[in-house]
């Protein structure tokens, strides 16, 4: 990331996350929505940065295959 990525998380995880191919187009909206709050705050832990966006972190559960309840 050069210094301009970094003054815009959102345009950086567009452009580098924007064009994948997850199966769904919301699974990729989540992708871009989750990077750009994790480049907001780089040194924030994944908990740390998604506890705001409780909702993204719901899906990123669901894009990686996970569950939020563990049997």
């Amino acid at each position: 990331m050069d210094i301009e990525e970094l003054e815009h998380p959102d345009k950086w995880a567009v452009e580098t996350f924007g064009t994948t191919e997850l199966g769904d187009l919301r699974r990729t909206d989540r992708l871009v929505k989750m990077a750009t709050v994790i480049a907001e705050n780089p040194s924030a832990s994944l908990p740390e940065s998604m506890r705001t966006q409780l909702g993204r972190y719901a899906g990123g559960l669901s894009l990686s295959g996970q569950s939020e309840h563990h049997s």
